[in-house]
This record gives structure tokens, C-alpha cells and sequence, in this order.
């Protein structure tokens, strides 16, 4: 009945909700039916509401379910009320909501909707077992959701790690509650007041879940005219919530890429301070209140990039960045690490071919794919440390690579060729224990394989970020034609060369 009085009655509080229900889209989805019940108890309500809760059940199917079904799933479903909410049980409200949802099982619905939490709390798992959903409006809203995008929702790994990331289903919301913390003034009604009003509004709910199935982050968001509004971004307090929170800045980013928006709002009034903190290192800026990222998915000069930048940040109502015609190679290097995927050439930025065998990019780039999950930190992390001998060209940071999983070594499963590109953050020479010491959290090497790099008792460390895994493999025969052989060892190559290799990898180039 709660959503019979959002439908017809004016100015009632949290009705956007019910109403959203009657959306045109929803049409040819969704089908309001009525039950003996609803009839009964719209005789019971004031004059004032019955007459139009009337006209508006008159124009609903009505269904007639068998009486003696539905008297014996009252006494089921009355049996365990009683042990879960006596007192909701016995009261008057609590028996004509049991005996909604028993008609709503004997009819063969497939949906019970409600606003009334207590009936979701107390009943939903048993009538689940009937093939029947309890569900607050918004929920049947995803519900709807889910039947059309049936991949969408289906888990997938999280770079390749034991986390999980996937879109939440119809009547999982509640457990976006557990990602609460009132630390900053937000009240939990609040909060879950926010998950619905954006489910309503059409934003994706996205979860990370450890591999135990608890959740450790979520992300709410949907693109709107050419930008990525981020409803919600909260991050679990953990000793893992640095790191997670930088992999959500990059799963933002990956979303904006998908559904061509060139920058990212975060319109949360109460991130996670992990989220703030991880956003301000990825370039976002403040716009009043809110977080604005550029996505500039383009390879050109500086001009180019920075008019796209200007166009990007119109969308968003953002401050526009200064468009300039040169660039020192560390702000050329800033702006591809602020505004990635960008790649601005022409700016004096080195480019490196670097072959990887297989047993390390399994683990730095998740790729072969599908061998095993990868540790944690080091998958969830966006910096990696590749070691190598200091000896051969000389190399500078920053720089870009791109990388060519080589087809030697007893992992390789995969033939071989360009499968990333990264950003060359920095280049350190020492002794292995040093190296290995510091960087042993970044990397995939043991000691004694980072001291058979070394020469004359140093190693060199590669610290790298941003790492871009491409789609499809740039096979080693298309390599060998354009760089005229398969790298053994780094090599510089042009802008022109960097440019073409890279589309081929991102799919621009067949």
C-alpha cells in the first residue's frame, strides 16, 4: 500500500522512488498487478487517499490466487515472522504485509514491491525461497536492469587478483552499508537515502569484493553528457585502502573510456579520505565541491592535447587549463600521468621497446592472462618495478614503453609481441640487496635473479606506472616489419614508431 500512496498522493516524502516506476522506459518491463489484499486495505484508508488509490488499482490486473495456497503460506511465512520479528509479527501492519506476500507467491509473481524495510528484513529470504523478490522500488529498478545486461553483472577479477568487481544486483544495496563511516558528519540514513535516490536515477553500482566476498570498495556512477558523474566512491578501511583507492581511480578512468566521456565528477559530498587522497595524486582538481578529472583519450602534440583538455573540461563545467604550443618533457610527462590515457609527442619524451619474458609479465602486467591470480599488492598496486643490467643503450625517466612479452623462457604460453604500454617514472641504479630492499613490494624478482642482472655488483630498477594492457597482442611479425627485428634487449624508438604501435594496440590501427 506504502506504494500505491507514493504513486497517487502529492508532496509525499521519498516518493521519487515508487514514481520512478512509472517511467516510459519501464513499459514493456514491467507489469503493476493488484491482489485481493491491496483491495482491503484501501478500504481502510482515509477518504481523502481512497478515491484515487481506487481509480489507480482499478486500472491494475488483478490477479485471484487460490485461497487454500494462500492460507497455508500465511501460516508459513506468519511461523517465521514470529522468530525473526515478533513484534512486527502479531501487529496489525505485520499481517497484512504476510498476507501481501503470500498472495503475491500464489499468484506466481516474480516481484513483491515495497518501501517498508521491516518486510524486506523479515520476510525476503523466505520468500525468495518461493521464487518470489522482495524488493524496494529502486532495487526492482536494477532487478529490470540486470535481466537486460545479463554480462554486465556477471563477476570479473580485478587485475587479476583474487578481488572481484561486478555490478550489484537487485537487493544487494544494504551492503553498500558496511562501507559507512560517519566520521565525517554523513549519517548512515543519509547514505543509504543517496545509494537509492542514484539507482533511481540510472547510475551503475560497482563493488569490490575481497576473495572472501566482503566488500571492500564501491563506485557509483553513470555517464552524462560526456562526462563520468560519480554519485558515491567510498573505500573500506583497511591497511589495503591506499592501494585500492588508487586502483578506483583507475577503474574510473577505464569506465570513462568505455562510454566516451572525457572526464570524471566526483560528486560524492563524503568521499573516503583514501579516495581524496588517491584522486588529488591522479590530477584531479576541486570544483567547489566536487573532484574533476580529464580522460583525454588522443595522441598528439601539445596543442592537440590541450585543446582536447579545454573541450573536456566545458563538458564538466570545469576550470579549462592553459593551452600552450611547447612543453618541457616533464610537463609533457604530467599531463599523460594527469590526463591519461594522453600521449603528447613531439615534447622530447623518450620512447623504449623493452622485452619482458612471460614468468615476470604474468605477474607485472597480467598477461599471458589466466595463468593464476596474482598477489594483492602487487596486482592492485599502479606502480611495478621491472630490474635489469645497467648495461646496453642508455635509458631516461620519464619516458614511455611499451612492452614485448618475449615468446623464450618455461612460462611462455603465449606467442609473443607488444601486449602494454607504461609510464617510465624512474631509473635506479645500486647494488641488488639495495634495489631488492627497497622496491621488493613493487616487483616479482627474488634477490639472487635481481643479482644475475647485475654487472660489476649493479642492478637497475625500473619503476614504472600507468600501465595500459592492451586488448589484443601486436604480434612479434607485424613488430620485426616495422622495427625491422624483435627486441633481445631496450631500444629507443621515434614518436612516429611509439604512435603507430601503440594504436595497433589500442585497436586503431588493423
Amino acid at each position: 500500500m506504502n506504494i500505491i500512496r507514493d504513486l497517487v498522493e502529492a508532496n509525499r516524502r521519498d516518493a521519487a522512488e515508487s514514481k520512478a516506476l512509472l517511467n516510459d522506459d519501464l513499459v514493456d518491463q514491467l507489469d503493476l498487478v493488484r491482489t485481493p489484499e491491496l483491495d482491503i486495505e484501501i478500504d481502510r484508508t482515509p477518504d481523502h487517499i481512497r478515491r484515487d488509490a481506487n481509480l489507480f488499482a482499478l486500472g491494475l490486473p488483478e490477479y485471484r490466487p487460490n485461497r487454500e495456497l494462500v492460507a497455508i503460506l500465511v501460516a508459513e511465512l506468519s511461523e517465521i515472522a514470529v522468530e525473526r520479528n515478533p513484534a512486527f509479527a502479531v501487529s496489525p501492519r505485520g499481517q497484512h504485509d504476510i498476507r501481501y506476500v503470500a498472495e503475491a507467491i500464489a499468484a506466481g509473481l516474480q516481484v513483491f514491491i515495497t518501501r517498508d524495510q521491516e518486510v524486506i528484513d523479515c520476510l525476503a529470504d523466505a520468500a525468495l525461497k518461493h521464487q518470489l523478490r522482495i524488493l524496494r522500488p529502486a532495487e526492482t529498478l536494477v532487478r529490470l536492469d540486470e535481466l537486460e545486461r545479463i554480462e554486465a553483472y556477471r563477476p570479473a577479477s580485478l587485475e587479476a587478483t583474487a578481488f572481484e568487481l561486478h555490478l550489484l544486483a537487485g537487493g544487494e544495496a544494504d551492503i553498500l552499508g558496511d562501507l559507512f563511516d560517519g566520521r565525517l558528519g554523513e549519517r548512515r540514513s543519509q547514505f543509504l537515502s543517496s545509494v537509492r535516490r542514484l539507482t533511481v536515477e540510472g547510475y551503475d553500482r560497482v563493488a569490490i569484493r575481497d576473495a572472501a566476498g566482503a566488500i571492500q570498495a564501491c563506485l557509483v556512477h553513470k555517464p552524462e553528457g560526456g562526462c563520468l558523474l560519480v554519485g558515491l566512491a567510498r573505500v573500506a578501511e583497511t591497511a589495503l585502502a591506499p592501494t585500492l583507492a588508487r586502483q578506483l581511480m583507475r577503474t574510473l578512468r577505464l569506465a570513462a573510456l568505455a562510454t566516451g566521456a572525457a572526464c570524471i565528477r566526483i560528486e560524492d559530498q563524503y568521499p573516503s579520505r583514501h579516495i581524496q587522497s588517491a584522486a588529488f595524486e591522479d590530477g584531479y582538481s576541486r570544483d567547489g565541491t566536487h573532484l574533476v578529472g580529464l580522460v583525454i583519450d588522443a595522441v598528439g602534440q601539445p596543442l592537440t592535447i590541450g585543446a582536447a583538455a579545454v573541450e573536456a573540461s566545458r563538458q564538466c563545467r570545469a576550470v579549462a587549463p592553459s593551452q600552450v604550443a611547447t612543453l618541457t618533457i616533464m610537463a609533457a610527462a604530467e599531463w599523460e600521468r594527469y590526463w591519461w590515457p594522453a600521449k603528447v609527442v613531439g615534447t622530447g619524451i623518450k620512447n623504449y621497446l623493452i622485452p619482458i619474458r612471460q614468468e615476470f609479465s604474468v605477474e607485472l602486467l597480467g598477461r599471458p592472462a589466466g595463468l593464476f591470480r596474482r598477489p594483492e599488492g602487487l596486482g592492485l598496486s599502479r606502480e611495478h618495478v621491472y630490474y635489469r643490467s645497467p648495461v646496453g643503450i642508455r635509458l631516461v625517466a620519464p619516458a614511455r614503453i611499451l612492452w614485448y612479452m618475449s615468446g623464450t623462457g618455461p612460462a611462455a604460453i603465449e606467442a609473443p609481441g607488444i601486449v602494454a604500454a607504461s609510464q617510465l617514472e624512474e631509473i635506479h641504479v645500486g647494488t641488488p640487496e639495495e634495489l631488492f630492499d627497497r622496491y621488493r613490494h613493487l616487483g616479482v624478482w627474488r634477490l639472487e635473479q635481481v643479482a644475475g642482472t647485475a654487472r660489476a655488483g649493479l642492478a637497475q630498477a625500473l619503476r614504472f606506472v600507468g600501465t595500459e594492457v592492451f586488448a589484443s597482442t601486436v604480434p612479434a611479425t607485424l613488430v620485426r616489419r616495422i622495427v625491422k627485428r624483435a627486441p633481445q634487449a631496450p631500444r629507443e624508438i621515434s614518436d612516429a614508431t611509439f604512435t603507430d604501435l601503440y594504436l595497433r594496440g589500442r585497436g586503431r590501427i588493423q
